[in-house]
């Protein structure tokens, strides 16, 4: 582990690299709250090894892996990064055929860099430097934001009941 991330298998990619491309969060602005998709350049891509590798598998007389984990890092996102009590965003990273199920986002808060884990077919590849399209599962999205306000509303009446002593509503 070092001081750029908490993900040991990116950390040593991230350490190696010169210079670490900060990723544009375009949700942080009020027109950017709103987007379900937007194009993205692949900064960093690095195959995550699964504990039960291909070769145990076959050792086993299993069929190797239909789909690999990965971590990619882009330019710029649309999903929202774990924080805060907040879960992370799912959706999808596509590049031509190939599409990465994006189903976790954490954002580095010294270097800036957005690491989106997810799953790839197994025979896809990926690569620094291609451009990509990164859409939001917008059903999730949308189940996320009204848990979000809900909890808001609750705090909101348990401040005004009385039951948060010393503590002001939320915004």
């Amino acid at each position: 582990r070092s001081q750029f991330s908490s993900t040991p298998t990116l950390c040593l990619c991230l350490c190696l690299l010169p210079h670490l491309i900060m990723t544009d969060m375009l949700y942080y602005s009020y027109e950017g709250n709103f987007l379900m998709e937007c194009d993205a350049e692949i900064t960093q891509c690095v195959f995550i090894e699964d504990s039960s590798s291909s070769s145990t598998a076959a050792d086993q007389g299993e069929p190797p892996a239909k789909t690999k984990t990965i971590q990619v890092s882009l330019d710029r996102t649309v999903l929202y990064a774990q924080g805060g009590g907040q879960p992370t965003d799912r959706g999808i990273i596509e590049s031509g055929d190939t599409k990465i199920q994006v189903t976790k986002i954490l954002l580095d808060r010294q270097t800036k860099v957005a690491t989106h884990t997810g799953t790839i077919d197994a025979n896809a590849s990926i690569a620094v430097g291609d451009k990509v399209k990164v859409m939001v599962d917008k059903e999730n999205r949308l189940i996320l934001s009204e848990c979000h306000t809900a909890g808001h509303v609750v705090d909101a009446a348990m401040a005004k009941c009385g039951l948060l002593p010393g503590m002001e509503t939320s915004k």
